[in-house]
């Protein structure tokens, strides 16, 4: 990050991303603007997901920016008549990237910076795809003649024990997915979430709006959310075990 003229952290509210934010502040040690900027996916995702990052972000003194698609990410799956799937996650790159990128540059001019770094929290340990990632690249798509934008993954080869070690010893918040038993934070009813995690979500009252949501959708487009079982989202505790088995 030597000779940034600012640094930008994508953040989520799990354990990598709220590490992998104060190590960045701690690395560049305030000489540098530093913003944490947040994709919210409204209707979908946790409903206490963006006030778990403006926590978090307070908790570490860096100042937080919530930005949104300028569509609902339910309102897009009906349009599309399909949920997002596979190598095909336009959730992604609606609802994370998009607006993300769209900041980056607001931020960028704000500042009349000519050198950004983008700083995200994902690591080779979760999974063969993320392994094989850089942990530098030129950001192309925010790139122009007179900026030059960096993606750096900085806690990349950090271990899961790296991870809590690191969120112990300096106190940092998590949000309260992880004590419900999910293993990791993003969208309860994420496509690649495993039967586990898929169990525990079906079995939270406070996400039924959204399980009503899913299954609405699911009977207006023909198009199932889990693609990989075929089967709706449950719709009563007793099809729990379709999930858990």
């Amino acid at each position: 990050m030597k000779g940034a003229d600012l640094v930008v952290c994508s953040v989520s509210g799990g354990k990598d991303s709220v590490a992998m934010l104060h190590a960045v502040k701690r690395a560049i040690a305030g000489a540098i603007p530093l913003y944490a900027i947040h994709a919210a996916i409204d209707g979908f995702a946790w409903p206490d997901g963006v006030e778990t990052v403006q926590s978090q972000s307070r908790s570490v003194g860096v100042p937080c920016m919530i930005v949104r698609s300028t569509k609902g990410f339910l309102e897009r799956v009906r349009e599309r008549r399909e949920w997002p799937m596979g190598q095909y996650r336009w959730c992604t790159s609606d609802h994370k990237r998009t607006p993300l990128n769209t900041a980056v540059r607001r931020l960028a001019a704000r500042y009349e910076a000519h050198k950004v770094v983008v700083s995200i929290g994902e690591r080779s340990a979760e999974s063969e795809s993320r392994a094989r990632k850089a942990s530098v690249i030129a950001n192309k798509s925010l790139t122009t003649k007179t900026r030059t934008v960096t993606t750096v993954r900085p806690i990349q080869q950090w271990s899961d024990a790296d991870v809590w070690r690191y969120v112990a010893i300096h106190q940092l918040p998590l949000p309260r997915s992880y004590k419900l038993g999910f293993k990791r934070h993003g969208c309860p009813y994420c496509i690649y979430a495993d039967k586990h995690q898929r169990g525990l979500a079906d079995n939270l009252a406070e996400l039924e709006p959204i399980r009503c949501a899913i299954r609405s959708l699911e009977a207006e487009i023909g198009h199932v959310l889990f693609y990989d079982t075929g089967v709706p989202v449950n719709e009563a505790a007793g099809q729990l075990a379709l999930f858990t088995e």
